[in-house]
């Protein structure tokens, strides 16, 4: 969880940091092409989990799903 956690604000810095250099290299519609195409990676990410058969499995059943015999 310390690692989750430290990656985020790591990646919140960054991105907090590199945005007056992207909106000078990719102007304002660079920019918002950049954001709608983290949007759309959330909307992949999240159609890609509603498709995992893990619903209503415990753990222990997704552990044997997801390891090689």
């Amino acid at each position: 969880m310390s690692i989750a956690t430290m990656t985020l604000w790591i990646v919140g810095y960054l991105g907090n940091q590199l945005f007056p250099v992207m909106q000078k290299h990719f102007d304002s519609d660079g920019n918002l092409l950049v954001l709608r195409h983290g949007r759309l990676t959330k909307f992949y990410l999240r159609l890609c989990f509603s498709f995992l058969k893990t619903k209503g499995r415990t753990l222990e059943q997704i552990t044997k799903l997801w390891t090689v015999p």
